[in-house]
C-alpha cells in the first residue's frame, strides 16, 4: 500500500495558529483624535512618544491610525502628507529643514565644487 499524498504546499510548514480576538476593536473617539493629531505635530513618527500622549492606544494601533489618517488625506487632496521617518531620512542623506549646512566660501577649497 502506498502512504497517503502530503500537500505540495505543506511540505515542512507548521500549521498556522487559529485567529484570535484579545481585545475588542474600539473606535477612535474625537477627543483621542485631537491627541493624536498634537502629538503627531510634536513629536513626528516617534509613536512611543505619540502612545504616551494619547495614553488610550498602543503604538500598533496609533501606526495603524495614523496610515489610514494619510490615507485618507492624500484621498481628499488635503496637503497633509506623512512626515519621513527620522533614522530612514537620516539614512537617505535628507536633511532637516532645522540644518544647517557650512559651504566652503573659497574656490581654493577641495570641497568647493562639491554640493550635494
Amino acid at each position: 500500500m502506498a502512504a497517503p499524498a502530503k500537500s505540495i504546499g505543506m511540505a515542512g510548514k507548521k500549521p498556522r495558529k487559529p485567529y484570535t480576538i484579545t481585545r475588542p476593536r474600539e473606535r477612535w473617539v474625537a477627543e483621542e483624535h485631537d491627541r493624536f493629531l498634537h502629538a503627531l505635530v510634536l513629536f513626528g513618527r516617534d509613536w512611543k512618544r505619540i502612545e504616551a500622549f494619547v495614553a488610550t492606544k498602543t503604538s500598533t494601533q496609533i501606526r495603524s491610525h495614523a496610515q489610514k489618517h494619510f490615507l485618507r488625506a492624500q484621498k481628499l487632496g488635503l496637503s497633509v502628507a506623512p512626515l519621513p521617518h527620522p533614522r530612514r531620512a537620516a539614512a537617505a542623506g535628507v536633511r532637516q529643514a532645522d540644518e544647517t549646512i557650512q559651504l566652503p566660501l573659497s574656490p581654493d577649497d577641495p570641497h568647493f565644487a562639491l554640493v550635494c
